[in-house]
């Protein structure tokens, strides 16, 4: 059985998560630029973005179809070859616009927040949950590969 590395983190955000008051969506989308405190979260989310272009870049519809294993889905968004909506954890979502490369212009990633996550997580736990989220979106989309 491999040995997880991010099983530290990976509890130390769950049980920040179970003692946290559940509160609605607010639907007000933000950045890790917009949550205050700290740099470490926008570093893991910049590696978060450079693992979806490097993995989906070439074929955003892939992101698609590995985010809906995960139960994500598509959405509606203003721009954006592959706009998704992913729950990590149950009350929060992680929305993740990849335009794909083309002839003229690399791959781009944005990640958005919903305003309630600050009520959940702090900032560096906010960064690693959105790693770990990129990294399952990867090995789902190689498991796939894998099997088809």
């Amino acid at each position: 059985m491999p040995k997880c590395k991010n099983l530290p983190n990976i509890y130390h955000i769950l049980s920040t998560y179970a003692k946290a008051k559940p509160t609605t969506e607010t639907h007000k989308l933000i950045t890790s630029k917009q949550l205050s405190g700290g740099k470490y979260c926008h570093v893991a989310v910049e590696r978060a973005k450079q693992t979806i272009r490097k993995t989906f870049g070439m074929k955003p519809e892939k992101l698609c179809e590995a985010a809906k294993l995960l139960g994500g889905y598509k959405i509606k968004f203003s721009y954006g070859d592959c706009p998704i909506k992913i729950y990590p954890l149950p009350l929060i979502p992680i929305i993740i616009i990849l335009t794909g490369e083309d002839q003229e212009f690399p791959a781009t990633t944005e990640i958005f927040f919903d305003e309630s996550i600050s009520n959940y997580l702090d900032l560096e736990q906010t960064g690693i949950l959105t790693e770990i989220t990129a990294e399952r979106l990867k090995d789902t989309h190689q498991t796939l590969k894998t099997h088809h």
